[in-house]
């Protein structure tokens, strides 16, 4: 089973490729995931999304990165992904936030 976990941070990593692109999480792969996914279409089972894709400035970087979520995938895989609450108590406390939903 292969399983991406995007935005890994500092958490602890486990049975994921963990990707970052920060090198200084000390991820699997350090990587600008608006750039793209270097892996092969329908080659993953799961992606984990924890607090990463509010951070993607431009819509049609968000786009991309959805898109390509979507094109690595197995017709049956799965994903999982969160973005933090709009509650207006903590809305604006992480200044890398760029979108919110």
């Amino acid at each position: 089973m292969k399983r991406l976990n995007l935005g890994c941070g500092r958490l602890p990593k486990l049975n994921f490729i963990n990707i970052d692109k920060s090198a200084e999480c000390q991820p699997d792969l350090v990587l600008d995931v608006s750039q793209g996914l270097p892996f092969k279409n329908n080659e993953i089972d799961e992606v984990h999304s924890g607090c990463m894709l509010e951070q993607i400035e431009s819509n049609k970087d968000f786009v991309f990165v959805l898109n390509e979520i979507w094109r690595v995938l197995k017709p049956d895989g799965e994903f999982n992904g969160y973005v933090p609450s709009t509650d207006i108590d903590v809305l604006f406390l992480d200044p890398i936030d760029k979108r919110f939903f």
